[in-house]
């Protein structure tokens, strides 16, 4: 979400900005369900129309889950904080709730006086105005400006402040998060519905991040992934990771793997490698292992033609490009020899690498599941070497 406005309205309610940057706008460098801030036309109703200035900014403090767990005003001051359940029901802790009960009365005001007495201990819930210190301007603060807000269990924001933004980051709304393709029900931990890709994630086609929501992510409501940590790109792995995955599942979703191992698919305004291989997580360490080195090579083919220019970032990007989740063409200066040459290239090079993965199966001590990985790698090379004699295995669609 970007913006709300009123179906009339020329000018919004509120307006949203994420931290996808770089690259003319067309960055990975954060993760896709980061928002840095919102503003908003705080002194219209909300069902009246914009007057066209937004008063109000407030700055989204998120964790390495994505889920918000802060609100601050632009003037540096506290606004709202949120804890969530592992499956995502909220817990919102008004400004002021000193006991983390939920609401903030006059307990609150006490316990801010208490820590004012104490001089030396220093807490965070108490100092209203994030000043570095608890003071009678913090006291006052609280007992002028928020006691009486409740909010607690299920509850995400109060109606003064009205943030949709909660748990992973997903836009919520009447104890309902939406995540691009479905929706979850927090409170149950499945989602809404079933997943469009099948068994991508396991048999439990409404199952939750796998059923461990504290070490994976759903940015799509399409495939869990493992949690991306809060570490710079050279130390850990880019963010932009996710990215790219969503703009492959987008393109699986929308039907645009035509039955492919692999193709290049617009996203965002670059063109990302992708694999659509089934999952083999529930399968024995044979299949698992196989499908890993499977996946690699693959995934290498379809680097090959990004990098060696077959495919352009020119051609994702302007009002004539390939949107994402789209798969382009070659580059026009490719003759249809020069594609036929090009693919019979990279599919030689991806056979190698997949033969070359073998000694790989040799390491499983299970002589049972050591055949299995063996036999998924024979499989795969006689697929490449049938699809080069048809001169069917291309990295784009057409």
């Amino acid at each position: 979400m970007v913006a709300t406005y009123r179906s009339s309205d020329t000018d919004p309610k509120e307006r949203f900005v994420h931290q996808q940057a770089g690259d003319g706008g067309f960055g990975g460098s954060s993760y896709i369900d980061l928002v840095a801030f919102r503003e908003k036309d705080a002194n219209t109703a909300w069902t009246s129309a914009s007057d066209g200035t937004l008063e109000e900014r407030l700055y989204y403090c998120q964790n390495q889950h994505a889920d918000v767990v802060a609100l601050i005003t632009a003037a540096g001051g506290q606004r709202e904080m949120d804890r969530y359940s592992p499956y995502g029901v909220p817990f919102g802790l008004p400004t002021g709730d000193c006991d983390s009960d939920g609401d903030c009365d006059v307990n609150d005001r006490n316990q801010v006086q208490a820590w004012i007495n104490a001089s030396n201990k220093y807490d965070v819930r108490g100092d209203i105005d994030l000043d570095g210190d608890t003071d009678a301007t913090d006291k006052t603060n609280l007992r002028n400006n928020f006691e009486g807000v409740t909010l607690g269990a299920a509850s995400l924001s109060a109606d003064a402040t009205a943030s949709a933004f909660g748990h992973s980051g997903y836009w919520s709304s009447r104890k309902l998060s939406q995540a691009r393709h479905r929706w979850l029900v927090a409170n149950l931990g499945v989602w809404l519905s079933r997943d469009i890709l099948g068994q991508t994630d396991g048999p439990g086609l409404t199952q939750f991040c796998q059923s461990n929501p504290n070490a994976r992510l759903d940015a799509s409501g399409l495939k869990a992934r493992a949690m991306m940590p809060h570490e710079p790109p050279s130390t850990g792995p880019s963010v932009s990771i996710i990215v790219d995955e969503f703009c492959c599942l987008l393109a699986l979703a929308n039907g645009q793997s035509e039955g492919d191992y692999g193709g290049v698919v617009c996203c965002y305004g670059k063109p990302v490698p992708c694999v659509w291989i089934p999952s083999a997580h529930n399968q024995g360490e044979g299949k698992r292992k196989a499908n890993g080195i499977i996946y690699g090579c693959a995934k290498e083919h379809e680097r090959a033609h990004i990098d060696r220019g077959d495919v352009a970032d020119f051609q994702c990007r302007g009002s004539h490009g390939w949107k994402t989740g789209e798969r382009p063409t070659f580059v026009g200066t490719m003759t249809e020899d020069d594609q036929r040459k090009s693919e019979e290239e990279k599919g030689l090079a991806e056979r190698e690498c997949v033969r070359g993965g073998e000694s790989d199966c040799n390491a499983i001590a299970d002589e049972d599941q050591k055949s299995d990985c063996k036999s998924a790698l024979f499989n795969r090379q006689a697929d490449i070497k049938a699809n080069l004699l048809k001169g069917k295995d291309k990295p784009t669609s057409h």
